[in-house]
């Protein structure tokens, strides 16, 4: 793998390269400029040194198109693309180098001494459904010379030369009169193509690109067409502007989606192009650095996101005209969900019924050694065979992707033995596991993970629905993060949250609670009051049990109880058996490690339950204390309480380590809770 920096140092000097050929070079995140103000950039070889730090994530690398224009062959059919570049020839006279990034699109670099606007041919649709376009970029864009297609993950090549090592001088000369008399050419050729129609029209007339009329309202309706496309272009050119001026920590991420879905509802009518909206949106985000906070795949998951919904509820007819023959643009706002819609979207789209939903977050914590990793294998492998799982109803069948932070060989050995023991039988499962540690905290984070989940997908042949996080705290303290701080737990959760928005996937963190294993997770709470569900493990190794002791819209209570059996999944090198625990089969009673208590205990409870009853206030009003958990007292209350009840009959101090014991036993079987110097009685069995 080539490193970072290799990829930099290569992309700088081919920057001054271009630069000394007479380009004007800008560095790109995909096809997107990354910097504000690009359009006038006008760089030195001490300014694209400095690139190398300012836009570290910026591999690609574009010519300014204002005295570079380009011929941009946006068509997808072969043989019609072909047909298009060799009118070129015809026309220039010459040939020139080509460049392909998707083929058989291409792109053919010229010289001009006098810059002129954008040019285009309207956007045909051939009987494949598929648009096609050809466009002369000249003042004011911008073209990818050298890097990786972002579509296609493969490096730019070039035919017939190479910018940089090709002058800018040596380009043959593309004059504005020429550039609209080829664009009309190839309008004209795409119309006679059998099966073709034209989208773009202009007042029902067909729009060959070549505009010859004077002033820009000539331009305007050459280039944008019906009253609709004048509407949606304003539109587009608003949210533009809209979404690069807005400063970090603004809501970005939403309002690129909401101007998405906006749009959208406009690309379903065909007013404006889906591709050139995804574009300048992009765009739009790399300008304000939002592309540089969460990365190419996420903002672009963004905007696919919210340009499908869009399309699913297509822009009503326009409104009549004013007088002046005007058509203001919509007010913008954010995407509304009336209430007449709602009973369609209520349901939760079930993996697993009353446990696992699709675009829910749930957490599994417990102590070292509970068997919270052994319960989630388990349950990643009844998802991955579409079975019922301990009772639960299995709604469908999903790939799994687990990311194992810690012991994957472990994590591997468990996952086969648990499929062994649910007899799946077969030699393939749509699962997959990750055993690289990933960063939650890094916002590249979400792409790479959304690539992962879709190379699970492409290989499996279904669509993911569970992805497992075990442990979720090695993946905020992967690069120095702190699980105690809430900053650093919301970064994460927030980094979580696109993922799903992009990928709709259910996602499973494993976790530990703290010292006080009534309090929940360890770390800030702000990871409690992210998740839909939380599972808490408690019990011994004659019974453990899976709480619900959080469920933001079903019951709480014991989820499940099992045991973990030592199974022998070969023999090693010498001879000797490769064992791994696994859930047993059998479920024990969900009180039968509860109800167990010594005389010390019991006692202990007694003396807890008579002082509440004697001193016992309300719970205070806060996050920190579960629901409904009735009256508590202070540790020192229940201290004296069993001082004076007689817990032990020794000396003062063999009494309080007396009470100690208790306690500790008590927190650790669940049976009461404690935080902040109060205790409650947190289960009583029936």
């Amino acid at each position: 793998m080539v490193a970072t920096w290799e990829i930099l140092e290569a992309a700088t000097q081919n920057r001054k390269n271009l630069l000394r050929a007479g380009f004007l070079p800008i560095p790109t995140i995909g096809k997107a400029p990354s910097m504000p103000g690009w359009q006038d950039v006008v760089a030195t070889e001490a300014d694209i040194d400095g690139w190398f730090h300012s836009y570290d994530d910026a591999f690609n690398t574009g010519v300014l198109t204002r005295y570079t224009p380009a011929i941009d062959i946006d068509v997808l059919d072969p043989t019609v693309a072909a047909e298009i570049e060799e009118l070129l020839w015809e026309m220039i006279g010459t040939r020139a180098m080509v460049r392909f990034g998707q083929p058989p699109k291409r792109a053919i670099l010229f010289r001009t001494t006098t810059p002129f606007r954008k040019i285009s041919t309207p956007f045909f649709i051939s009987p494949t459904k598929q648009p096609h376009r050809v466009e002369v970029l000249c003042d004011g864009q911008q073209i990818v010379v050298l890097g990786t297609h972002p579509g296609t993950g493969k490096p730019y090549s070039w035919h017939g030369g190479e910018p940089g090592t090709v002058a800018l001088a040596d380009l043959p000369e593309l004059t504005e009169a020429l550039a609209r008399e080829f664009v009309t050419k190839a309008a004209a050729l795409m119309r006679a193509q059998p099966g073709w129609t034209e989208e773009r029209k202009v007042n029902g007339a067909h729009h060959d690109g070549a505009n010859h009329g004077g002033g820009a309202g000539d331009d305007f309706n050459a280039i944008y067409g019906s009253r609709e496309e004048k509407y949606a272009a304003v539109a587009l050119q608003g949210c533009v502007d809209e979404l690069a001026a807005m400063p970090p920590n603004s809501g970005r991420n939403n309002k690129l989606n909401a101007l998405a879905y906006r749009l959208g509802r406009m690309c379903a009518r065909q007013w404006v192009n889906r591709d050139d909206v995804a574009e300048r949106l992009y765009q739009a985000a790399a300008t304000c650095l939002l592309v540089n906070d969460d990365g190419e795949a996420a903002t672009r998951a963004t905007i696919k996101s919210g340009l499908t919904k869009g399309e699913q509820e297509p822009h009503p007819d326009l409104e009549d005209t004013n007088g002046n023959g005007q058509i203001a643009a919509a007010p913008q706002g954010y995407p509304l969900e009336y209430y007449e819609t709602f009973g369609a979207v209520v349901a939760k789209v079930w993996i697993i019924k009353g446990v696992i939903a699709k675009g829910e977050t749930s957490s599994w914590i417990g102590p070292p050694g509970a068997g919270k990793s052994a319960l989630v294998a388990d349950l990643a492998i009844h998802i991955a065979s579409g079975m019922n799982w301990r009772g639960y109803r299995s709604k469908q069948q999903c790939a799994v992707v687990y990311f194992a932070l810690e012991r994957g060989d472990l994590v591997k050995r468990r996952l086969v033995a648990q499929a062994k023991r649910a007899n799946h039988g077969k030699d393939k499962l749509p699962l997959a596991l990750v055993r690289q540690i990933v960063d939650l905290l890094r916002p590249a984070c979400v792409g790479e993970v959304i690539t992962t989940i879709r190379n699970a997908e492409a290989h499996c042949g279904c669509e993911v629905g569970l992805i497992v996080i075990d442990t979720y705290a090695k993946s905020i303290a992967a690069n120095g993060g702190d699980e105690n701080s809430a900053k650093d737990q919301n970064m994460c959760l927030a980094n979580l949250r696109r993922i799903q928005e992009a990928t709709g996937v259910h996602v499973a963190l494993v976790g530990h609670t703290g010292k006080d294993e009534t309090r929940g997770a360890r770390g800030s709470n702000a990871h409690l009051a992210d998740v839909d569900l939380t599972v808490q493990f408690s019990g011994d190794k004659e019974a453990r049990s899976a709480t619900i002791i959080k469920n933001n819209d079903g019951p709480e209570g014991v989820l499940t109880c099992f045991k973990l059996e030592l199974v022998v999944l070969g023999k090693d090198e010498d001879g000797d058996d490769i064992t791994v625990a696994i859930l047993a089969d059998e479920m024990p009673d969900a009180d039968s490690s509860r109800a167990k208590l010594n005389k010390g205990q019991r006692r202990a409870m007694e003396l807890l339950e008579r002082c509440i009853l004697d001193e016992g206030k309300p719970a205070p009003v806060s996050n920190d204390y579960p629901r409904g958990i009735g009256n508590v007292v202070t540790i020192e209350a229940w201290r004296t309480s069993c001082m004076k009840g007689g817990l032990s009959t020794g000396t003062k101090e063999s009494s309080d380590k007396a009470f100690r014991r208790a306690m500790t036993d008590l927190i650790d079987m669940h049976r009461v809770g404690t935080w902040d110097g109060l205790i409650w009685i947190a289960y009583q069995p029936k």
